[in-house]
């Protein structure tokens, strides 16, 4: 049970426990806080982890795993079909379908801590984000991991963050030069 992040529990066995409520991250939350540009190193971890998920995903994935990722894209599907923004829950319920898929626990819950603590800081440059290609980027994600092609499956999503990646930069940057300098 070393430093707690293990639990018994009677009839379920082992389970890792959350993390995402623990003390943990509050040094991560005080780095986050005291400079924004540090949620650009979050973001190159992000993309470390979820590169490996994407990976194993597509080697790991049942048929149950498919087919809820697919469910999560005809969602998205119907709200763009709609006019609807799809970039809240729906968005952050793929990202962690494809962890889920790895059925590594601790995987899992890394990416429901950098989730929240993303959607927290930079949630609000999303809606600049053009949906129909976030749309077209995580079909294409599902596709490769549905044929079991890893390489492809890492690719995709590597492709997909940087393309996010570089929205927000940009939105940010619009964001700072619209705010005029106070002495």
């Amino acid at each position: 049970m070393a430093m707690g992040f293990l639990e018994a529990t009677q009839g379920n066995g082992t389970i890792v426990k959350s993390l995402v409520s623990g003390k943990i991250f509050e040094p991560l939350d005080n780095l986050l806080k005291e400079d924004i540009n540090t949620v650009f190193e979050l973001i190159e971890v992000r993309k470390a982890i979820e590169t490996w998920n994407a990976y194993f995903a597509a080697e790991r994935a049942t048929p149950d795993d498919i087919a809820h990722l697919e469910d999560i894209i005809e969602i998205m599907k119907r709200s763009l079909d709609k006019g609807g923004p799809f970039l809240d829950k729906v968005d952050v319920d793929f990202h962690l379908a494809i962890a889920v898929a790895t059925h590594n626990k601790i995987q899992t819950h890394i990416m429901y801590t950098l989730q929240g603590i993303l959607m927290e800081l930079i949630g609000k440059y999303y809606r600049k984000l053009n949906e129909a290609e976030l749309f077209r980027q995580h079909v294409a994600v599902v596709e490769a991991i549905k044929v079991q092609n890893s390489d492809l499956a890492r690719a995709r999503i590597s492709q997909h963050l940087q393309y996010v990646e570089t929205c927000v930069r940009e939105a940010m940057e619009s964001e700072k030069r619209s705010v005029p300098d106070h002495p």
